[in-house]
């Protein structure tokens, strides 16, 4: 009995590094790290100031942080996207010293609990009315 417990326990432990542990695509080209805050890990990608003109691919579900300021990203919908799948960790997005003129109407789909977004120093002048309709 003791036995099974211990090959439990080291296949949790296991499975819980090997999420910890897993990068996502984005951190071959973005810093990334786990930070505690509230008793929580939370993962965070920081992309901020390389020069990129689109966001990195491959953004793994449980990132909680997105850093993309100071970048040269022009456009959100047309030619860049935070990919197709739902990123329910997502809370917060700093898309801020960035030229973005567009924004198209369902880009922030796969973002449903974004909790603070950061526009500023951008070159926006509108915004479709329902690009914000996924969020809560």
């Amino acid at each position: 009995m003791l036995g099974r417990l211990k090959a439990a326990a080291y296949l949790a432990l296991v499975a819980f590094i090997g999420k910890v542990g897993a990068k996502s695509e984005a951190c071959e080209t973005c810093n990334c790290f786990w930070r505690s805050t509230d008793g929580k890990d939370r993962k965070y990608i920081d992309c901020s100031g390389l020069g990129l003109t689109e966001i990195p691919s491959g953004i793994n579900t449980w990132v909680h942080n997105l850093a993309l300021q100071g970048n040269d990203i022009e456009d959100l919908g047309l030619t860049t996207t935070l990919g197709s799948e739902t990123l329910e960790g997502i809370e917060h997005i700093n898309l801020s010293n960035n030229p973005i003129r567009n924004v198209t109407s369902g880009f922030f789909d796969v973002v449903p609990n974004l909790k603070s977004l950061m526009l500023h120093h951008t070159e926006i002048h509108t915004l479709p009315s329902d690009v914000f309709d996924p969020l809560t």
